[in-house]
């Protein structure tokens, strides 16, 4: 093989090696390409799936019914039943007052100082 033929013979193969990687980077740039619009496909399919179900009404038993709120219980009087001295609430001590609030029953509302628990200032002090 003469000098010219040797480098012709390379440059030949050289020219068959990029068309095989460019052929190759298509490839792959197309397989990327088909998978993203696979994945945005898949996205939207899913996002109209949440739009119809937040569309569709709900059956009955499948609503979340709202918490009832307790009703406070009046008296004659016009007052809670338990806070009414005149019906002898149990939250009234013998004293006459809300039993929580009583410095001589030593309701729970009272601190070691004999004070009213949330405005003692020895109290909270500390915290």
């Amino acid at each position: 093989m003469e000098v010219g033929e040797a480098f012709e013979y390379r440059e030949n193969e050289y020219r068959e090696k990029t068309k095989a990687l460019a052929v190759k980077a298509v490839e792959e740039r197309a397989a990327k390409a088909a998978a993203a619009e696979e994945r945005a496909a898949k996205a939207a399919a899913k996002a109209a799936a949440k739009a119809a179900e937040k569309a569709a009404p709900k059956p009955a038993a499948a609503a979340k019914a709202a918490p009832m709120k307790r009703k406070r219980v009046k008296c004659e009087h016009g007052r809670q039943c338990s806070e009414c001295k005149d019906c002898g609430g149990s939250g009234v001590c013998e004293h006459g007052r809300r039993r929580d609030r009583c410095k001589d029953c030593g309701g729970s509302g009272r601190c070691e100082h004999g004070r009213v628990r949330s405005v003692c200032k020895d109290c909270t002090r500390g915290k």
